[in-house]
């Protein structure tokens, strides 16, 4: 039967396994959100949500006018997940039956390494850009920088640690319960725009 009050439901991006070791800075409160979900007695689901194409293709721009892309992830990889997919899948679970006590990964359709984001943002671009892996410090110095410039107002630069969790593979999840809660596709981050023009 579909949710009904007395239950839950929660989303606790980005998809991964919840654990006191896992490096993405949220990943110890998701742990004990949902141990304390399962304790309530209530039906309860869980809808691990990835991180949001959204905003990837919206930081992209600045990325391509700066004509480098600055990133620790190393040969990590992510399968960014566009947030009206996230709707369309918590909307399937709130009205459709049998969902009570799983937990969905709710991802994008395929995983994306650092190459195959360069290659999306080169596509985008009048000339190369350069990819320019650092290490976690040089990192949080690249991104401090970054945030507290007015010139990308509005954007969202991945923390250290979220880069960190996708290069020690914590974050390198795919999985196909987008198609199986809501019957379509998800869509890539290759399909959205800017990367879809």
């Amino acid at each position: 039967m579909p949710l009904v009050p007395g239950s839950a439901t929660s989303c606790t991006p980005p998809c991964s396994t919840p654990s006191p070791t896992n490096p993405f800075p949220p990943a110890a409160t998701h742990l004990h959100s949902e141990a304390d979900l399962a304790a309530t007695g209530v039906a309860w689901t869980v809808l691990r949500n990835a991180l949001y194409a959204d905003l990837r293709a919206e930081i992209a721009p600045n990325y391509v006018r700066a004509g480098r892309w600055v990133t620790n992830i190393g040969s990590g990889a992510h399968a960014f997940v566009a947030r009206a997919d996230c709707s369309a899948a918590a909307a399937a679970v709130l009205v459709g039956d049998g969902h009570e006590g799983h937990r969905y990964d709710i991802t994008g359709p395929e995983l994306i390494d650092a190459s195959g984001f360069l290659a999306m943002l080169n596509r985008l671009a009048d000339r190369p850009i350069d990819r320019i892996d650092v290490d976690d410090e040089a990192y949080e110095r690249y991104r401090v920088d970054f945030v507290t410039d007015p010139a990308h107002a509005g954007t969202f630069e991945l923390f250290t640690g979220t880069g960190r969790a996708i290069r020690a593979g914590w974050l390198n999840v795919l999985s196909d319960d987008v198609g199986r809660l809501t019957g379509r596709t998800p869509t890539a981050l290759r399909d959205m725009p800017p990367f879809s023009r």
